[in-house]
This record gives C-alpha cells, structure tokens and sequence, in this order.
C-alpha cells in the first residue's frame, strides 16, 4: 500500500496527527485530576484575560429588584446607573456590594455575573468554596504588584479543565505578599477615582449597610441616571491612619450620621444626609412653620381729645390749661404676633428646581382711648382749626381763622364721653419658583465640583447653596381709626347726640418678586440669608365716613367734626411700590430631616396710606350737623391724599421638616 500519494495525503496525515496530539493534551485536564506538577503564574506584564478596553464601576442593589428588575447595578463615580447586574445563586454579590469590579466583557445594559471581575481578599479567600468558581492571578499594570481576583464565572463550563487552586500554585513568600497587597489595590488602567465606596448611604427607601440606591432607579437604562451617595465619607482613606472602634479594612465613614465616621482620620470627614451636593441629597419636599415676633411703624394722628383746668377754656390748643390727652403722637407701634407657613416642592430629580409658597399674617393690633365724665367735669373737648368761625355769636358776622374745640364734657353745656379706636391688620403671601444655581462642598481632602450641583468623590464637612427666586408678592395692610362722642345735654338730659367719625385705609400690593437665598450647613448647625425685591403695584383705597345722631329724629346727619360733607367718600388710585426683605437665619438639626430655627426679618413697604394722616384739623366749621348754623361755601376739610412707608421687623423663630 502506498502511504504518500501527493500533497492532499501529506495535508490529511498532518490534520490526522494534530488531532491525536489534541485529545492526548485534553485527558491531562479532565475533572478531578490534578496536573503532575504545579503551574506557575504568568510573568508581570502578560497579556490580560480580555483584550476588551478596560470598564469598571461600583457594584449596588437595584430598590426596584422585586418589580421584576436586576437585582445589582453598577454605578460611575458620579452616582450614575451605568448597567445592571443579574444575580447569581452559586456565586453570591452581597459582600461585594459598594466595591469596585471589573467588567470582563461588555454586552450592553444587562451583565450577568459570569461578566465581572471581583476582588478577593484575604478573609474571603480562605472561606471560598473552590467547585463555585474559577480563581486566577491578574496582572493588569507592569507597574503595580500582584492582586487576587475572583472571576464569577460560575456559569462558565468547568468540563474541560479543572479550576486552578492559587494556594497550590503560589508560594507561601507569594501567598502573603498577595495577602498584604489586597487590602489597597493599586489603581487599574481606565478605573473610577476610588476603590470601595463605604458607610451606609442614605436614600428616601430603605437603607442597606454599605450601598446606596437612589429613589428614582428605572428599568430602563439611563446614561445620567442619578443615585445620590448621601452619607458615605471620604473612600481615600490611607491605611493605617484610622483608630478607634468601626473602622473596617482601613477606610473611613463608616460611623454615626452625625460624627466624622466610625474611625478617626485626619483626612476625611462624612457626608450627613443631607449634606452634600449630591442630586436628590435635599428630599422632595419641605415645610416650615415660624412664630413672628415684629414690630410695625408707628401711625401718627393729629390731636384728636384735649382737657382744660380752666373754667372758660373748652380744651382749646394753645390756651392756658390745655393739655392733649389723645393724639399728637404714633399709635399701634407695639409688638405684634403672627404665624408664617412656607410649603415647597422639588420638581425635578436633582433637586434644583421647586415650586415654594409662603404665606404670613399677624393679630389685628388694637388700640382704644376712652375720656369723659359727669356733669361737665372733668372738661374733656375735641380741638379742631375753624377757617369760617362766627364772630361773637353772630350768625352773620365771621371771624378770622382760628383754634376751637367741640364740648364733649364741659360744666352747664354738655356731658358725656369720647372713644377713639384704632385697629390694624398685615398678611403676605408669596408664590415663586427656586432654581439651584450653585452648590459648593468643602471637603477634605476631596475635590469637589463647584456650582454644578454634582460631588466627583464622597466626603465634606460643609455644603454652600445659592438659589435664585422668581415669583409673585402680595400684601395686605388695612388699617382704621374711628372717633365716637356719646353726649347729652346738662340742662336738658332728654335731648342726647352720637357723633361719629370714621377714617380707614387699605393697601393691596400685587407685584413680581425676585430674590436670592444663600445656605451653609454643617452636620448639626447652618445658616441662611435671603434677600428679596418686589415691584408693583399698590391699589390704595381709603374711606371717609361720619354721622350725628339726635336723639329727636331717627335719621343720622351726614358729617361728625371732622368727617364731614366736603369730604366724605371712598378714594382708590394705583401707585408703584417696592417691597424689600431682607432675612437672616440660624437653625440646629435635631434630626436628619427636623431642624429648629431662629432668625430675624426686616421688611420695607413703600408708598402707603395710614388712615391717621388722612385726618384733616382745618374745617369749615357751618358744615358740622351740630352746630346748627347757616352753611357757609368753602368745601373744607379735603382729602389729602399723605403716603408714607412701613417698615416692619422682628424675630421668627419655627421648625422646619424635609421628607
């Protein structure tokens, strides 16, 4: 038989032979035999496991698993969903959650287990069964030394070969080198700028020891998807430089939420809450309630009730005697009482843009004066500046101008009392939208984007916020003062009078209302400026109204003393006003979401009308019902239409709650 018969024989021997080798070199490797000797690791600088560009990211549990989703996802250094991982039941993740893997090839949004590279160290090496998976040496860096990984690759098939066992193939001098180099990774090529995030991260769900979830994680799979780390601490901590109890495998923030971490580190301090610049970190919504404290500008009135000692004086000013017992003087200046409620709601998942309401109203302030007596004493009278007086009682003869007073309790004349009562009343409310304009994070020493409302590494003992306010002012200030003379006749007791006067003002502010409002928080303490401008419109209206009374006819006269015909009426104009405020506040955190609060206001209000300086003194004096004389034309009193500002300040102290 002829064993060569040309190249296409020579060609089926070679495949022939090849084959034979092949199977030979594939008994030495069938399951449960071990190779004659043991093999050695690849030399520094190998070639990878994966010539795939090099991907990594931080391992945590998706909230949204029991919806059907995956149970893992990894996250960039920003927080941001980047895959999902699916679980494993013969190669558990729970104790990789919050560290660093490498994906071993990328297949898109959905990875399984099988596609990751895991950190193995020291204690877990011991307690890791070698049938779940395949265990190797990876030398990723000629610069770095050697790292022990553990490859979930469970549903890899395992026929072919039997699982290398790194306790057989290295030597003791090798084993503890690798121990010791584990516990800090040298940084691999195209890894996040830290290695394990750690410490309970805080979130509006539940919260897990070592991982983070953010409130808003979907099934879909989104580039920015943001999950805020919350309270986590700086991940750079160096080995060796924490004491103290809770401080696990070297790093820091692993303690309470108040405190700098479990451990002592010079180098970092914990991320509280919601002390951080992190999107989300603020909640979704906010309230506060604040007991007001303010005083108000005081309201000038003219001398309105005098008393005389002298027998023939009336309580006329500038008579011997005389002495003003109410008015020439401000009134409803005291202290007064209020409540405000601020309610806001975030609108979009960073917590940068919000719709906020606040609304504030005080007590009505009152003030009351009452002067009188019986059968003319003591002498109690109304002043009030006559331009037509009669000369010598003659009801055809005038005099010149001149001071004069109405008898409210004088000797033979009249007898009786006067009440004057004042009343004022103040609200505001304010609907604006707030937009997040900066955020700055001390840290230390991590860096920390600023004004971009995003951390590039865990950490910071103190958060900066600047948000801007645009929106809607109104305001309302209502004020009255009224003037009643209850009177009867000495002579003839059946014959009584009631005078009345009555003056009110209101001032309706509608106008745009733009503002800033700076915060800097520390775990336990902050504080807070606000500085706002409103522009608008003012609609001031006042009313002018007064009646007398006899005790013979049931129909009141038009016109008191100084409410009179001339000018009587209701007045409404519009008129350009500003509102200025200006807020200054400290609050201490009782709780991750409670904070107690106290600050001081100052408010302006510009262009307003009181109804104390719409009361005229200068009358014509035939046209008061009372008088009974014939009317002389001269329309007097008129009305003057005197603005004047408000301000208005004092102390807020409340609570405020985020959830």
């Amino acid at each position: 038989m002829t064993l060569f018969q040309g190249p296409a024989h020579l060609v089926r021997w070679a495949a022939l032979a090849l084959s034979i080798v092949t199977t030979a070199s594939g008994a030495e490797w069938q399951p449960n035999r071990r190779p004659a000797e043991p093999r050695t690791l690849p030399a520094v600088g190998a070639k990878p496991l994966t010539a795939e560009p090099t991907k990594t990211g931080i391992l945590v549990r998706n909230p949204r698993a029991e919806r059907g989703e995956p149970e893992f996802a990894l996250l960039d250094s920003y927080g941001r969903v980047k895959r999902y991982v699916e679980g494993s039941e013969r190669v558990s993740l729970d104790s990789y959650v919050g560290q660093q893997v490498r994906i071993l090839h990328d297949t898109g949004k959905t990875l399984l287990a099988s596609q990751l590279e895991l950190p193995l160290s020291s204690t877990r090496r011991s307690a890791t069964n070698q049938g779940d998976a395949q265990q190797t040496a990876h030398f990723s860096n000629p610069r770095s030394r050697r790292r022990l990984v553990r490859l979930a690759a469970e549903e890899i098939p395992t026929t072919e070969k039997a699982p290398i066992v790194l306790e057989d193939v290295l030597t003791e001098e090798e084993k503890r080198g690798a121990a010791m180099s584990v516990e800090q990774l040298p940084p691999m090529e195209g890894e996040l700028p830290h290695e394990v995030m750690s410490g309970p991260m805080m979130h509006d769900g539940p919260s897990y020891d070592g991982a983070a979830y953010g409130p808003e994680m979907s099934g879909e799979f989104v580039e920015d998807e943001y999950i805020p780390y919350g309270e986590g601490g700086c991940p750079h901590c160096q080995s060796g430089q924490c004491q103290g109890g809770g401080c696990r495998g070297g790093l820091c923030g692993l303690g309470s939420r108040w405190g700098g971490g479990g451990c002592s580190c010079g180098r970092c301090q914990n991320d509280v809450d919601y002390l951080s610049c992190c999107p989300g970190s603020r909640g979704r919504f906010y309230g506060r309630a604040e007991y007001l404290l303010w005083w108000f500008d005081e309201m000038y009135i003219p001398p309105l009730v005098t008393g005389s000692t002298v027998t023939n004086n009336e309580g006329v000013l500038g008579l011997p005697g005389t002495t003003i017992l109410y008015g020439d003087e401000g009134i409803l200046g005291g202290s007064r009482n209020g409540l405000r409620f601020t309610f806001g709601m975030f609108l979009d998942q960073q917590r940068d843009i919000a719709l906020q309401a606040d609304y504030l109203f005080f007590e009505t302030e009152s003030e009351s004066f009452t002067a009188g007596g019986l059968n003319g004493n003591p002498i109690v009278g109304r002043p009030f500046f006559d331009l037509v007086p009669l000369a010598d009682d003659d009801p055809i003869v005038f005099g010149r101008p001149q001071e004069r007073a109405e008898q409210v309790n004088f000797p033979g004349g009249l007898e009786g009392d006067v009440t004057v009562t004042s009343r004022s009343e103040f609200e505001s409310l304010g609907i604006h939208l707030r937009k997040g304009i900066c955020c700055k994070q001390w840290c230390q020493p991590c860096g920390c984007d600023q004004c971009s409302g995003q951390i590039t590494s865990g950490g910071g003992r103190g958060v900066s916020r600047i948000d801007f306010l645009a929106g809607y002012r109104y305001l309302r200030l209502y004020e009255s003062v009224n003037i009643v003379e209850d009177l009867n006749e000495i002579q003839t007791p059946a014959n009584t009078y009631i005078v009345w006067d009555g003056f009110s003002t209101s001032n309706v502010f509608h106008g745009a209302d733009l503002g800033f409002q700076w915060s800097w928080e520390y775990p336990r303490w902050g504080f807070e400026f606000l500085s706002k401008l409103a522009l608008g419109s003012n609609r001031q209206r006042a009313y002018v109204n007064g009646a007398t009374r006899f005790s013979d006819d049931p129909n009141a006269a038009e016109g008191g003393l100084l409410a009179l015909s001339s000018n009587i009426g209701t007045y409404e104009r519009n008129q350009f006003a500003v509102v200025p405020e200006i807020g200054a506040r400290t609050f201490y955190r009782l709780t991750p979401r409670l904070r107690a609060t106290a600050g001081y206001t100052l408010m302006y209000f510009s262009n307003v009308i009181r109804p104390g300086d719409q009361i005229v003194r200068d009358i014509n004096g035939t046209l008061v019902p009372a008088a009974d004389l014939p009317t002389v034309d001269v329309d007097r009193p008129l009305f003057p239409w005197r603005t004047t500002d408000l301000f208005a300040h004092g102390l807020n102290v409340g609570l405020d709650y985020r959830f």
